[in-house]
C-alpha cells in the first residue's frame, strides 16, 4: 500500500500542487491512499482549490493521487505530466548544484559571493564583502526576501521586467543589519545572486546548468523554465483566493530563486534521488545538501543548503521545500529514518 504522513496534509488546503515522499522504513502515523483521495475531493469540492495533486514515493513504488480540474475551461484531471509552477523548490535545485560545485573543487562554499560578481560592484557596505555563498544558502546573508527596486510593469507577474543591472544596483547600496551568518531571514534576493555565482562558475545560463547537471541523469525531461508548445499545453493556471486565473511568472534575471516549472513524474525522480532510491552521480551532492546548517528558531527544524530539516529527536528526519507563488503552491517533502545513514 502507498502511504503518506499525515503530519504532511496540513499543507493541502492552500495548495494546488502538494507532492510527498516517504523513505523506506517509515512507519508511523500513516494513511492510506484512499484517504488521501478522499481529503483532495472535499477541498477541491469546498473550494479551497482548483485541484491538488499528491506524488508518493517509497521503496515499493509510485503512486500519483488528484482531484478537480487545470481550470475552469480545461476540465482535465491532473496527471503525472501536468506542468506547474514550483517556485521556491527552485532553491533546493539552486543548492545541490553548489554542493556539487564544492565537491568538485570548482568553488568553496565559504568563498565570497563578490568573487562571482561583475567587479564594478562597489558596495557601500563593508557587510557586503564579508557575505559567503554558505550564507546566502541558509538565508543568513541579510539581504532580505525581496530587493526594494522593483518596480513592475505588471503586478501579476512582477519579475519579468526585473534586470540584472537593478540586481547588481541594489547590492551596491545595500547595508546589512547585521553581520552575515548571524541571523536567519529568509532571502530570495540571496539565491538570486547564487544564480549568478553557478552562472560565472560554469560559463552558462541557469536553465541550462539545470538541464545538464540536474535534469538529464535524473532523466526529468518536464523540468524547465522555457515551455515548450507540448509542455505548455500541459500548464495547470494558477487561481488568486477570488478563484480568477492569474498569469504564469517569468524571472529572467532571478531564476535560481524560483523560476523552474516541473511535473509529479519529474518530481518524483528528483526525490527518489534525493532518498538514494535512484542511483545517481549526484547523491553526494544532494546528502551534502541535506546536511544541518543551524538552527531555524527554537524548534527542531534546521536550515540545510536549501531545504528546512525537522529532526524527531534524531529517529526521523523529513526535509522540506516549499512555495506559495501568485495562484500555485507546491510542496516536497523527503523524509528519511536515521538507519539510512
Amino acid at each position: 500500500m502507498y502511504i503518506m504522513s499525515k503530519t504532511l496534509l496540513k499543507f493541502i488546503a492552500p495548495f494546488i500542487l502538494l507532492i510527498a515522499f516517504l523513505s523506506p522504513g517509515a512507519v508511523s502515523g500513516q494513511i492510506s491512499v484512499d484517504s488521501i483521495y478522499t481529503i483532495l475531493k472535499n477541498e477541491v469540492a469546498n473550494k479551497r482549490s482548483k485541484s491538488i495533486i499528491v506524488g508518493i514515493v517509497d521503496a515499493n513504488g509510485r503512486h500519483i493521487v488528484s482531484a478537480g480540474v487545470l481550470s475552469d475551461k480545461d476540465h482535465r484531471l491532473p496527471d503525472g505530466n501536468t506542468e506547474y509552477e514550483i517556485g521556491s523548490i527552485t532553491k533546493v535545485v539552486t543548492g545541490i548544484m553548489m554542493a556539487d560545485m564544492s565537491l568538485k573543487k570548482q568553488l568553496k562554499l565559504s568563498d565570497p559571493l563578490l568573487k562571482f560578481l561583475p567587479e564594478l560592484i562597489n558596495p557601500r557596505s563593508n557587510r557586503i564583502r564579508e557575505i559567503s555563498l554558505l550564507s546566502l544558502l541558509t538565508h543568513t546573508s541579510g539581504f532580505p526576501r525581496f530587493p526594494d527596486n522593483s518596480y513592475p510593469n505588471d503586478l501579476e507577474n512582477p519579475y519579468a521586467d526585473y534586470t540584472l543591472k537593478q540586481l547588481y544596483d541594489y547590492v551596491s547600496r545595500f547595508q546589512p543589519a547585521s553581520e552575515p551568518g548571524s541571523s536567519f531571514q529568509y532571502s530570495n534576493t540571496g539565491y538570486s545572486l547564487l544564480g549568478q555565482a553557478l552562472s560565472k562558475v560554469s560559463g552558462k545560463d541557469y536553465e541550462t546548468l539545470v538541464k545538464e547537471q540536474i535534469c538529464v541523469p535524473l532523466k526529468m525531461t518536464s523540468t524547465v523554465i522555457t515551455l515548450t508548445p507540448a509542455i505548455r499545453s500541459n500548464m495547470a493556471i494558477g487561481h488568486n483566493a477570488y478563484g480568477q486565473p492569474v498569469a504564469n511568472w517569468d524571472m529572467p534575471a532571478v531564476a535560481a530563486n524560483g523560476a523552474l516549472r516541473s511535473n509529479v513524474n519529474d518530481m518524483l525522480n528528483f526525490v527518489e534521488a534525493n532518498l538514494g532510491l535512484m542511483k545517481s552521480d549526484l547523491y553526494p551532492a544532494m546528502e551534502l545538501s541535506h546536511v544541518k546548517q543551524l538552527r531555524k528558531g527554537d524548534d527542531n527544524a534546521f536550515i540545510t543548503l536549501g531545504w528546512t530539516l525537522f529532526d524527531d529527536n534524531d529517529k526521523q528526519i523529513q526535509e522540506y521545500a516549499s512555495c506559495s507563488s501568485y495562484g500555485i503552491g507546491s510542496h516536497v517533502a523527503p523524509k528519511k529514518s536515521t538507519s539510512q545513514h
